[in-house]
């Protein structure tokens, strides 16, 4: 009696690449600095933070991927948890190791979801929202200072 295995090897229809995805799950998570700290602290979600998946579309560029990790954690322009008003931090989206997101790729090509996450070369990747306190009375100054405004 002879027994005959075959294996099977799925292809990469099947399988789906990478390249194929419209989407990419990222970690996302925020870090605050206080004025008078050298170091941003990580919010947890007890606090209003938290890292969370987010799904982005390949195509999207920094601000709009911004504007949804702003819209995440400041829902309608304000953390009640934190009690910040988003006109009352300046804030930048960068790596889990700190280093700020740029328009402009280090290989020149402009800033994708897809792009990025392939050059980082690993996965989770991970990016965080990082905020700063600034003077709450000088509002005009906090204005000039954003990246972006969001209606509220």
């Amino acid at each position: 009696m002879t027994f005959c295995f075959q294996n099977r090897v799925k292809s990469s229809q099947s399988r789906g690449t990478q390249g194929s995805r419209g989407t990419r799950r990222l970690y996302v998570g925020w870090k605050h600095q206080c004025k008078g700290k050298a170091v941003a602290q990580q919010i947890t979600a007890g606090k209003g933070g938290g890292v969370v998946h987010v799904d982005f579309e390949n195509n999207l560029d920094l601000e709009q991927m911004m504007q949804r990790v702003v819209n995440l954690y400041f829902p309608g322009g304000r953390c009640d948890k934190q009690m910040l008003d988003l006109c009352d931090v300046k804030y930048f989206m960068a790596t889990f190791t700190g280093k700020r997101l740029c328009d402009v790729m280090p290989d020149g090509q402009m800033f994708t979801v897809g792009e990025f996450c392939r050059q980082q070369g690993h996965t989770p990747v991970r990016v965080y929202l990082h905020t700063q306190s600034v003077n709450s009375l000088d509002a005009e100054v906090c204005v000039a200072k954003h990246i972006i405004m969001l209606p509220f």
